[in-house]
């Protein structure tokens, strides 16, 4: 289980609700490889995140994709949105810690690519590092008291296909 939040370009007006499903729905229909324009910007990002010897794991050509360790917070690049996942794990050590570090990671995405953060698990809008931060680590510390059970009672059953580690 993982902590995840999306960042993509959310139109004038339009829900988070439509912007996710319009994700969804354009999975099938990615570009067999990332533009030019979104490879550059992506790869700003990741010397921002991880320093000059950012390297990408290069699973399929249309994404890029960036593990960083200290905590493991792992970032997937795609044409029209990117993913950033923390394991739940982090949670029984130093949540805050953790979710200051994913906070760093969504800040540089955002502002790379000028596009929004939505929060998954809180089902909002970041707008907030802050806020990010402490209901982040609230929900990491929550969650990884729940790990060693069969069911996960922090899970949102309306999350969607890039859930990760499940």
């Amino acid at each position: 289980m993982a902590y995840d939040i999306v960042i993509t370009r959310r139109l004038p007006g339009e829900s988070w609700d439509r912007t996710l499903e319009r994700i969804e729905q354009s999975a099938d229909m990615m570009p067999p490889r990332l533009s030019a324009p979104m490879t550059r910007c992506w790869e700003r990002a990741a010397n921002r995140i991880a320093g000059a010897d950012a390297e990408f794991g290069r699973g399929r050509v249309n994404r890029l994709e960036l593990t960083v360790e200290s905590p493991t917070v792992r970032v997937i690049f795609e044409e029209h949105s990117a993913f950033v996942s923390i394991p739940h794990a982090h949670g029984a050590h130093d949540a805050t810690s953790a979710m200051t570090r994913v906070a760093e990671v969504v800040s540089v995405i955002c502002e790379e690519s000028g596009w929004s953060a939505y929060d998954q698990q809180l089902e909002c809008e970041i707008t907030d590092s802050a806020d990010l931060i402490g209901d982040g680590a609230r929900h990491l510390e929550s969650a990884a008291g729940t790990l060693d059970r069969d069911d996960d009672t922090t899970a949102n059953p309306k999350k969607r296909w890039w859930r990760f580690g499940t």
